[in-house]
């Protein structure tokens, strides 16, 4: 069973202690809220930085390439 819990700051040393003492029956997932100042750039990177995109490395011209492939269409 997966949980997903919205922790205050001021709280969340509690919580991770207590979760810490059951690691036994408990499996500690942290995702961290992607900051809304966050440019758009960065969070992509951040979103495909474990990400495999080694098709997409030969594409030299992403516009061209879309283009392309409309007119496939």
């Amino acid at each position: 069973m997966q949980i997903t819990i919205d922790v205050k700051d001021s709280a969340l040393d509690k919580i991770m202690y207590f979760l810490n003492h059951l690691k036994s029956d408990v499996k500690i997932i942290e995702k961290k809220e992607v900051s809304q100042t966050l440019s758009t750039k960065k969070a992509v990177q951040e979103l495909f930085e474990n990400k495999n995109v080694e098709p997409f490395k030969s594409i030299n011209d992403p516009m061209k390439w879309q283009e392309q492939q409309r007119e496939e269409w």
